[in-house]
């Protein structure tokens, strides 16, 4: 009776189909990247994929100069006590604490043109200005820090690779700048 039963069940998993292979997962497509940064515009886009894509968060590095500045912005530096700039160290440390404290889909970055501010390119040097919305995960499911201000970046080529020189923050009638944000994750 007992190898009959054993039998019987032993036909039952078989028949659905539990000891076939699963299909695999559709594979997520790469995290975006040029490699080579030949423009403004695409030394720009690098930025936005090292902020949205934690795959990227070690290649940021390409993105600055190695005489890299981030001016925090002047109210700012007076309300919550901010430095007046930091360097491309504490900025790459920034961003690699911000993406292992907030995780894979954690940060959102999206910058766009100001209508009446226009970007200055030249052979060798170029100014852009854009403003930003910069969302934050909390560690918390859902719920995010919403960052919005004004940006200026002074880009420079170097052997044809354009860098981020220096990075200027500017309020938008916000007070949670991206400046607030890199000091927040500025330390472990």
């Amino acid at each position: 009776m007992k190898i009959v039963l054993v039998f019987f069940i032993t036909f039952i998993l078989i028949g659905c189909n539990l000891f076939e292979p699963r299909d695999a997962e559709v594979p997520r497509p790469p995290a975006e990247w040029h490699a080579f940064q030949t423009t403004p515009e695409r030394c720009l886009e690098n930025l936005i994929f090292a902020f949205n894509f934690i795959e990227n968060g070690w290649k940021y590095s390409s993105v600055l100069s190695d005489r890299f500045e981030f001016y925090f912005d002047p109210q700012d530096r007076v309300d919550f006590t901010l430095p007046t700039s930091w360097d491309r160290v504490k900025e790459i440390d920034m961003l690699r604490n911000a993406h292992s404290r907030t995780g894979a889909n954690g940060i959102e970055l999206v910058l766009s043109k100001i209508a009446d501010r226009e970007d200055r390119i030249q052979a060798n040097n170029a100014w852009l200005i854009r403003r930003y919305i910069l969302k934050v995960s909390t560690g918390t499911e859902g719920l995010y820090q919403t960052y919005v201000g004004e940006m200026e970046l002074y880009m420079e080529s170097e052997f044809g690779i354009w860098v981020i020189r220096r990075w200027s923050d500017f309020r938008d009638e916000n007070e949670w700048t991206w400046g607030r944000m890199k000091d927040a994750f500025s330390s472990i």
